[in-house]
């Protein structure tokens, strides 16, 4: 692997074949590109978009780069489930088991 800079390196897959490995990239960097190599030239247009959610988010949850984004009402990785999301809810829950063994 040879590193060309932040966010772009070249990976060499077998004797006739190299990858051209980019990341970061955004919808701004939609355009005409050429890439190189001794007399080999090719020409690409790279048409950047925004990632999408696949599946579509439900219930009225909406995209934000590529991960749902739920309303209060509900939550999951498609916003599927109704209801809140406490995060203390294990904490909560060893309290009452602690609670009950000690009664």
């Amino acid at each position: 692997m040879t590193v060309l800079f932040k966010g772009m390196y070249i990976e060499k897959e077998s004797a006739s074949t190299t990858v051209l490995h980019i990341t970061g990239l955004n919808p701004d960097h939609t355009g005409d590109y050429t890439c190189s190599s001794g007399p080999i030239t090719a020409n690409y247009f790279i048409n950047m978009k925004d990632p999408v959610c696949e599946p579509v988010c439900l219930n009225g949850g909406t995209c934000l780069s590529g991960i749902c984004q739920c309303s209060d009402s509900y939550f999951g990785d498609r916003c599927e489930n109704i209801g809140k999301c406490i995060q203390p809810l294990d904490n909560q829950l060893r309290k009452f088991r602690l609670g009950a063994l000690q009664t």
